[in-house]
C-alpha cells in the first residue's frame, strides 16, 4: 500500500513536469500492484493525451470508471480525451489540406516552367558536406529548380508570371542583395532602379559609384556540371525582360535561384574583374586547342 502510494505521487510530480513516460512507468508498476488504482488510471490518462494515445487514454477512463462509475474526475476526463481527439483529427485534416495547396501550386509551377523549355538548371552546385537530415530533404526534391530553402520560384496566379528568388552580387564589395519575388517580365533595370534607389551602405555616400546610371550587368555562365574554372562572365543588358535572359543557352540556373553580378562602368575594379575571366577564357582555350593536336 506503501508502495503504491508512493509510486502515484512521484506520478503526479512527473506528471506536473511533463515527464510523461515516467508518469506511465509508475502508474503501471502501482496498477501490477493493486489493479483497481483509480489515481493511477487517472494519471495514465492525462499523460497518454499529452502523448497523442488517445486509444489508451480512453481504455484508463474506462477501466477506471468501471471501478468508480460517479468519479466526476474520470467523467471530465474521459470528455476531453474525445475533444483531444477531435481537435488531433482536425490538426490532421488542415496539415493535409496545406499540403495538397501546396502540391497544386508546385504542379503549377511545374506546368509553367515546362512551357519554358528553353530554361536550363544544374543541381550540382551544392557540394558541400550534408548532415543526414539535410541528405533526406534534399532526397524529397524532385525538380530542378526546387531547393532545400524557403527561397522556391512561385507563380503569380493573376499574370501567369513565374516570380524568381534572384540574387545581386557586388564583387568588389562582397556584398549582395536579395530579392524574394522577382516579376520575369520585369527588367534588370527595373529591379535595380528600386535595389539601388538608395546608395548602399557600403558605397560611397557621397559619391556612390553603384548607381542605376553608372553599373553594369552581367552573369557567370557555367556548363551543367562544370568547374570554376569553365566559369564565363557574359554581360547582360539592363533593359532585357529576367524571363528573357534566363532563356539565353548560355544561362543556367543553379540550385533554383538566379543571379547577377553588378558592376560600376568604367572602374579600375571592374577592369581587373573582367580581365580575370578573359584570361580564364584564355586559358581554357588553350588547353583545349593542346589537348586536340
Amino acid at each position: 500500500s506503501l508502495k503504491v502510494t508512493l509510486l502515484i505521487n512521484r506520478a503526479a510530480a512527473n506528471l506536473e513536469l511533463q515527464n510523461y513516460g515516467k508518469v506511465l512507468h509508475d502508474c503501471a508498476d502501482a496498477l501490477r500492484i493493486r489493479p483497481k488504482t483509480v489515481k493511477a488510471l487517472f494519471r495514465s490518462a492525462r499523460a497518454c493525451i499529452a502523448l497523442e494515445k488517445f486509444e489508451e487514454a480512453k481504455e484508463c477512463c474506462k477501466w477506471g470508471l468501471g471501478i468508480e462509475p460517479d468519479n466526476k474526475e474520470l467523467a471530465a476526463l474521459q470528455v476531453q480525451v474525445g475533444e483531444a481527439v477531435a481537435r488531433h483529427e482536425r490538426r490532421i485534416r488542415e496539415r493535409e489540406e496545406r499540403q495538397r495547396q501546396k502540391d497544386v501550386l508546385r504542379d503549377q509551377v511545374k506546368q509553367a516552367i515546362e512551357i519554358r523549355s528553353e530554361l536550363t538548371f544544374d543541381t550540382s552546385s551544392d557540394k558541400r558536406k550534408r548532415t543526414e537530415d539535410e541528405d533526406a530533404a534534399a532526397a524529397a526534391l524532385t525538380y530542378p529548380w526546387e531547393n532545400d530553402s524557403a527561397r522556391q520560384v512561385e507563380l503569380d496566379q493573376s499574370t501567369g508570371h513565374l516570380l524568381w528568388p534572384v540574387f545581386f552580387l557586388y564583387p568588389e564589395s562582397k556584398e549582395s542583395d536579395f530579392v524574394e519575388k522577382y516579376d520575369e517580365a520585369l527588367t534588370l533595370r527595373d529591379m535595380l532602379q528600386e535595389v539601388l534607389a538608395d546608395p548602399p551602405l557600403w558605397d560611397d555616400q557621397q559619391r556612390p559609384k553603384y548607381t542605376i546610371d553608372a553599373v553594369d550587368t552581367y552573369f557567370l555562365s557555367r556548363p551543367v556540371g562544370g568547374f570554376d574554372e569553365d566559369e564565363r562572365l557574359v554581360k547582360v543588358s539592363m533593359d532585357a525582360c529576367l524571363g528573357v535572359i534566363l532563356s539565353n543557352e548560355k544561362y543556367v540556373i543553379r540550385d533554383g535561384i538566379p543571379s547577377f553580378v553588378v558592376l560600376p562602368r568604367n572602374d579600375p575594379f571592374t577592369s581587373q574583374f573582367i580581365e580575370r575571366y578573359r584570361k580564364l577564357r584564355q586559358t581554357q582555350e588553350a588547353a583545349s586547342k593542346r589537348a586536340t593536336n
